[in-house]
C-alpha cells in the first residue's frame, strides 16, 4: 500500500542548506518505504546556495509545486 505526504517548506531543491538537505534526505529514504510525496515551496531564487545535484536525490514520482509570485517576481 502506498502512502502519501505533502510538504510544505519554503526552502526545497534546488536551492542549498541544511534544512534544504534534511527535506531531501527525508523524502528520498521513506520513497523506499512506499511513500509519495507532494511539495508545495517557494519559486526558484537564483542565490549563492543553490545546489541542483539535490534535485537528483529526490524520487521522480514526486510532485513538486512551486506556486506564481504575483507581479511576476
Amino acid at each position: 500500500m502506498v502512502r502519501r505526504g505533502i510538504i510544505v517548506s519554503y526552502y526545497f531543491p534546488p536551492g542549498g542548506g541544511g534544512g534544504v538537505q534534511r527535506w531531501t534526505k527525508f523524502i528520498k529514504y521513506l520513497s523506499r518505504q512506499n511513500w509519495e510525496f507532494c511539495v508545495i515551496s517557494a519559486a526558484i531564487e537564483n542565490s549563492g546556495t543553490n545546489d541542483s545535484s539535490l534535485l537528483e536525490e529526490i524520487p521522480p514520482n514526486t510532485k513538486i509545486i512551486r506556486p506564481a509570485v504575483p507581479g511576476g517576481r
